[in-house]
């Protein structure tokens, strides 16, 4: 049978009860972490508490501290770290611990045998590394320091490096980082640092690695805690099945089985529906497009409203594309030339006139067509505050030329009838090839023109 690995987290509690767990106030004296593979130290949880009680007008340092003469000794963390098998990981923010009893300030550091330089500033962009930790990464939105001198070698005399040479005997510390996550300077924001502690006579007398995390920012740090155990450790994750698994399921499981699979059914026809119903709404939708846009665009639209609304319409051939903007024939078989026209200000007289041409080359073929224009005039304005479009002498010229002026809203107005079930195709036909000047049919807001 695969030995568990025992596990200790120093500094909350909440976690699977496999777990061996304490927060910082209930730490049993003695505690030896050497009993553990794996040890979680949970800084994030006494940064939230001293956050809390600093809101308080006279913060003590015992008070917002812990009982540091309670906690793992240097000794027992010195002999975890350099185990084999053996997984240190703190999570959070560096700090300093305080606690009755305790001649002044117990940095976190002191415990291990070489850190790398601590650079105290927010930031938000994290990249990961090392994607075993990804899962955790996931919830830390922004970070409050990182990591640089990730390569060094140490001579042993002054605390921190005196831990392990008194402990485990050495003279000098070689120590380099692997970034876990870096942020966008490229700077560990999470990294693993690995050590070895070397004598005169074996350059590698001792060797170990611990992990620094930043603390989760979406979520609670004991929630945290319990991403990091199942999806670094496998807490409470189950082994994979078997490939033979399946052939065995409880009644249950076999009537829960075919339900998930009638529901995914349904769901992948309501997916296909959606798909289609997503292209008609953009369709659908393509015609506002009538009361705001311009040039080619609003061609392209133009003549599909006037298919929708019965018209046969045929894009102009290359021989004309620099000139009229299409022919229909109406579903009484009329023919008509079309030009279109999308202006921010008023239709012009030019306009007109350039219509009268395409009509008068269309009739020289031998057969007489209604010259319409289709105008969005004043397009980049709400269209219930558009005001006359048609100025006299092009309103004039029009009428005496016996063209049709229309709207675009006009044409939208006769889709929505349409699609109301309202449209009265013949004599929306029989108005545009009457017309002389502007067509008297209804716009958006139900005036007609005149």
């Amino acid at each position: 049978m695969k030995d568990v690995p025992r596990i200790l987290v120093l500094g909350s509690t909440g976690h699977p009860p496999d777990v061996e767990q304490f927060d910082w106030s209930s730490i049993p004296a003695g505690l030896n972490v050497v009993d553990f593979e794996i040890v979680i130290v949970n800084l994030s949880s006494l940064e939230t508490a001293r956050q809390d009680r600093s809101n308080s007008p006279r913060p003590d340092r015992a008070e917002i501290g812990v009982p540091v003469e309670d906690l793992p000794s240097r000794r027992s963390f010195a002999r975890q770290m350099s185990a084999d098998r053996a997984e240190l990981v703190f999570v959070g923010r560096p700090l300093s611990l305080y606690g009755t009893g305790f001649g002044g300030p117990q940095a976190v550091r002191d415990w291990l045998p070489a850190v790398p330089e601590f650079c105290f500033e927010d930031g938000s962009t994290i990249a990961v590394k090392d994607e075993r930790f990804g899962p955790y990464l996931e919830t830390v939105e922004s970070t409050q320091f990182c990591m640089r001198n990730s390569r060094e070698t140490l001579s042993v005399g002054e605390p921190p490096k005196d831990v392990l040479a008194l402990e485990l005997g050495g003279d000098h510390i070689y120590y380099y980082c692997t970034p876990i996550a870096v942020n966008r300077a490229d700077e560990m924001v999470a990294a693993a640092v690995h050590w070895s502690l070397g004598t005169f006579e074996l350059h590698d007398a001792r060797r170990g690695h611990y992990v620094w995390l930043p603390g989760p920012t979406t979520i609670s740090p004991v929630d945290g805690i319990n991403l990091l155990l199942k999806s670094v450790f496998g807490v409470g994750r189950l082994p994979p099945p078997p490939e033979w698994a399946p052939d065995f399921q409880t009644p249950a499981a076999q009537r829960i089985t075919s339900e998930v699979a009638e529901l995914e059914g349904r769901i992948h026809e309501i997916d296909e529906e959606l798909g289609r119903r997503r292209e008609s709404l953009q369709t659908a939708r393509e015609m506002t497009g009538l009361l705001y846009l311009q040039g080619d665009d609003l061609e392209v639209v133009v003549r599909q409203a006037l298919r929708d609304l019965g018209a046969t319409v045929d894009p102009p051939v290359e021989v004309r594309r620099k000139r009229e903007d299409g022919r229909l024939r109406d579903p009484s078989g009329r023919p008509a030339v079309l030009e279109i026209k999308g202006r921010t200000g008023d239709l012009k007289l030019s306009d007109v006139n350039q219509l009268l041409q395409w009509r008068d080359e269309a009739d020289g073929l031998g057969k007489s067509h209604k010259g319409i224009l289709v105008c969005n005039l004043q397009c980049e304005t709400h269209p219930g505050e558009r005001k006359r479009v048609f100025p006299d002498n092009a309103k004039s010229r029009a009428q005496a030329l016996g063209l049709c002026l229309i709207t675009t809203g006009q044409i939208f107005a006769a889709l929505v009838a349409l699609q109301n079930g309202t449209f009265d195709s013949p004599a929306f036909w029989d108005a545009i090839f009457a017309a002389a000047g502007p067509v008297p049919l209804p716009d958006l807001h139900g005036d007609v023109a005149g």
